[in-house]
């Protein structure tokens, strides 16, 4: 840890006094800046963090009253350091009061006794000294939380990609293979690799929380659009394993076009939709969107409902806490972190709203919060859902571009988009991606945000300022992500 250097500034025009108060701190480690003029002095203040500053009361009559002091406490760097004031026998009480209440924590009277200046000196200085050092503490602390917490959320991006491709590619044998023998073999690897991908996600997720300063962010997004697509994946990633019904519901009174958080409330219900997922073996899980009357701002209420085995009343508050678990005695092939919940609770919470559950057991749970929004634009929008998506690539000749560089990805991905009527280009090369985005005309682009020489993100910003260039048109593109597709 750097030794911090602490500085006193000292403003007075009597040379005898600064020598004399320089010569009490001799053989200390406080270093002394004087000055006999304000403005130099204040000019130093800009880029000096000072331990303490001493000035002279003639230097308060000669900038007019206390404008001195209101000039030092809008300085960034010295807003906080604290200010003594050499003052005359005469001095008023008025003055004092003013002084004190601009930031003057004491009075030093005239002549100057200097054994009594040195140690309050000393004591602020230590002060000081005592105060930079917890600062840099906390600092360094910060830093390395901040570098664990980055090498966890990039080793669980690692994990995540090869279970992604596990599960694609044992829905690919179960499709292939005959039923047999292989059926018992492929559940367990079917309910393992669910469990440790839902346990990366999990670990994930939480481990974001701590690492990202969670600030709310106001974006326009399309609510309908939102919800089909949390939706269409939830039904692509639990791969028909359950004779369950994945819907969902907007309310017509809600404008397409809205501002809020995007991203919280995505995640928010992807962990909700799948927590119903886990706890249903038949029926449906719905997502609802309402607009809540009665309000002085506009409020959305979500509800997510399943029809699953419900949750005890003495339960209902216990499973928003960390690493709590419903335990299911008829299907041991339920498990998890037991994270989920709570994260949801604390993402509804910074978005001003509260996540609450209303549930019965033997008939099923409903998930529900509501949180402010704003309208903004008209409800005149082109909505472009995946089902849609999926109605095209069947039954158009669509030229689609997916670019990650993981093959099993590709692989799975493959195995998606696969139709007669589609040309398909996999690529692993971002660089050869932009490449040939540049040189040919695609209609879709699906690309990976995370890889290792240029991400998604790079890839996509290039070629908008491309299209803008040479105004190509925009395309469709789709980030491919570790929860699924986000457009």
């Amino acid at each position: 840890m750097n030794n911090v250097e602490p500085w006193v500034l000292l403003l007075s025009s009597d040379n005898v006094l600064n020598a004399l108060f320089k010569n009490s701190l001799e053989g200390t480690n406080i270093n002394i800046d004087c000055f006999d003029d304000s403005a130099k002095a204040l000019e130093k203040c800009e880029y000096r963090p000072y331990a303490l500053i001493i000035i002279d009361s003639i230097f308060i009559k000669e900038t007019g009253k206390m404008e001195l002091f209101g000039k030092i406490n809008k300085n960034y760097m010295n807003q906080d350091t604290p200010i003594f004031v050499m003052v005359e026998q005469d001095v008023t009480e008025g003055f004092i009061d003013q002084a004190f209440s601009l930031g003057v924590v004491d009075f030093i009277n005239k002549p100057v006794d200097f054994k009594v200046l040195e140690r309050k000196t000393e004591y602020f200085v230590k002060l000081y000294s005592q105060k930079e050092r917890i600062k840099q503490a906390r600092a360094k602390t910060e830093r390395l939380l901040k570098s664990r917490m980055s090498l966890v959320a990039n080793v669980t991006h690692e994990l995540r990609s090869p279970l992604f491709a596990m599960q694609g590619m044992i829905e690919e044998i179960k499709n292939r293979v005959p039923q047999g023998e292989l059926d018992s073999v492929i559940h367990k690897l079917v309910v393992n690799t669910d469990h440790l991908l839902s346990t990366v996600n999990d670990f994930l997720d939480f481990s974001k929380m701590e690492l990202e300063a969670q600030g709310i962010e106001n974006v326009t997004f399309d609510i309908r659009k939102l919800c089909a697509e949390t939706v269409e994946i939830m039904k692509y990633q639990s791969h028909a394993k359950k004779p369950v019904k994945i819907s969902y519901f907007v309310d017509t009174e809600i404008p397409s076009s809205i501002k809020g958080d995007n991203k919280k409330i995505r995640h928010i219900l992807f962990n909700l939709i799948s927590n119903g997922l886990k706890f249903t073996e038949a029926g449906e899980v719905k997502l609802s969107v309402l607009l809540s009357e009665d309000t002085e701002i506009p409020m959305l209420t979500f509800e997510v409902e399943d029809t699953g085995i419900g949750i005890p009343q003495e339960m209902q508050e216990k499973i928003f806490k960390e690493y709590a678990q419903i335990v299911d005695n008829q299907n041991t092939d339920i498990v998890g972190t037991g994270l989920g919940l709570s994260i949801c609770r604390k993402l509804v919470d910074l978005l001003g709203g509260k996540l609450v559950v209303n549930s019965t057991v033997g008939t099923g749970s409903v998930f529900s919060f509501t949180i402010p929004f704003e309208t903004e634009g008209s409800d005149d929008v082109n909505e472009t859902t995946l089902d849609d998506l999926k109605k095209l690539i069947e039954n158009t000749n669509l030229k689609i571009m997916v670019v990650d560089d993981v093959e099993d990805n590709l692989f799975v991905m493959k195995t998606y988009l696969n139709a007669d009527s589609v040309e398909l280009e996999l690529l692993s090369d971002p660089d050869i991606a932009l490449y040939k985005l540049k040189a040919e005309k695609y209609d879709i682009a699906f690309i990976d945000l995370s890889m290792p020489r240029k991400s998604g993100f790079e890839v996509v910003e290039n070629f908008r300022k491309f299209e803008e260039e040479f105004g190509t048109g925009k395309l469709s593109v789709f980030a491919l992500t570790a929860y699924g597709l986000t457009v």
